[in-house]
């Protein structure tokens, strides 16, 4: 008892003291912890621009940007070249890795006006869509590897019905881990260079909190290039962003007529769609045999440069082909960014990373 009395005897004389200390010591300990907070964020944030996080809903068309496509047609075109857009269960960037279960999504198709940005009414529109349309209808389908319509699986739209929907599933065939469905756009040709866009989204079910949205919109216009043979290439993404604002970037060809031409891409930096370049051209760029042609593929290792010759044709294209290109690794996001301490790349240097040029 005698010594309690004695430790508050002290503790009254030296409580200043004593006060200055814990609260010093509660400093500390608020700083520490205020630094590890921040030093916590800045590692979210570091992890957050990793591109290795895996995506396991994926297209060929539909991203998380809202890309318009189109096709285009000539004064003796009898349709509208259908879209053929696919969908996937694995991450294009990793075709290795699958999602675990089957992937259940609502495939929503709708009507744009105002080059997309607004929805059409069908009562407030029914003008302006009879106009266009008339009797014409726009389809989607669900097609089988024979590129069959699969019955139970379509959307149709016309001037009185201006959006639809359908549930699907992504299930991979006996003993097998990947999916994919294959839907097609067909357009009538009264919608070529009219205001009428169709945006085309699928969106997982709540049972897969995991995966996203994608969605891009179609369209179709005129052909009003030169008609003298020629090809050309360049990214189709607006510019209005810096290259660092993209996860992928969407480069098109665009022409006319039937000729050989040398895409060429900085394979430090972009990584084609290799699906596509299939499903395009014809080339397995995973094929061995293929890649030891250097008079198809070849790789300059001294500056990382790829060429692939391809044969492009207008008339079996509508005059435009889509080439989607992936950001390879996290060194790539850095110097597209601007990450290593140079200024974030702009579109006129990335445009110089992809290009389409003549055989030599």
């Amino acid at each position: 008892m005698q010594r309690i009395k004695r430790v508050l005897r002290v503790f009254k004389k030296h409580w200043i003291t004593v006060w200055a200390i814990a609260a010093a010591v509660t400093l500390c300990g608020i700083y520490a912890y205020a630094r590890f907070t921040d030093n916590r964020n800045y590692t979210k944030r570091v992890v957050a621009a990793d591109t290795g996080v895996k995506t396991y809903f994926t297209s060929n068309y539909l991203t998380g940007y809202s890309y318009k496509n189109y096709k285009t047609i000539t004064l003796n075109s009898a349709n509208v070249e259908p879209f053929e857009v696919s969908i996937y269960n694995y991450d294009k960037n990793n075709p290795t890795s699958f999602y675990s279960t089957p992937i259940t999504f609502k495939l929503t198709a709708k009507l744009y006006k105002n080059s997309g940005s607004i929805e059409y009414n069908a009562a407030n529109d029914s003008t302006v869509l009879d106009s266009i349309l008339g009797t014409d209808e726009i389809e989607i389908y669900k097609i089988d590897l024979n590129g069959d319509p699969i019955s139970g699986s379509s959307i149709t739209l016309n001037k009185n019905t201006v959006s639809g929907y359908i549930t699907e599933t992504l299930t991979p065939a006996q003993g097998e881990k990947s999916a994919k469905n294959t839907y097609k756009v067909v357009l009538p040709l009264s919608v070529a260079d009219k205001d009428i866009y169709v945006k085309l989204e699928a969106d997982p079910t709540e049972n897969h909190p995991d995966l996203s949205a994608i969605d891009a919109f179609f369209y179709a216009k005129s052909n009003n290039i030169d008609l003298s043979s020629g090809w050309s290439g360049d990214f189709n993404d607006s510019t209005a962003s810096l290259p660092s604002s993209y996860d992928a970037f969407n480069y098109t060809l665009t022409g006319n007529g039937t000729m050989d031409k040398i895409l060429k891409w900085d394979t430090n930096l972009l990584e084609p769609n290799r699906m596509q370049i299939k499903d395009l051209f014809g080339i397995d760029l995973t094929n061995a045999s293929v890649l030891s042609d250097t008079t198809i593929y070849n790789y300059d290792s001294t500056t990382g440069i790829a060429s692939l010759k391809i044969r492009v044709s207008s008339a079996s294209s509508g005059g435009r082909y889509d080439i989607q290109f992936y950001v390879v690794d996290e060194d790539a996001r850095k110097e597209i960014d601007g990450y290593t301490g140079h200024q974030a790349m702009t579109w006129p240097t990335l445009k110089t990373k992809v290009t389409l040029t003549d055989p030599s």
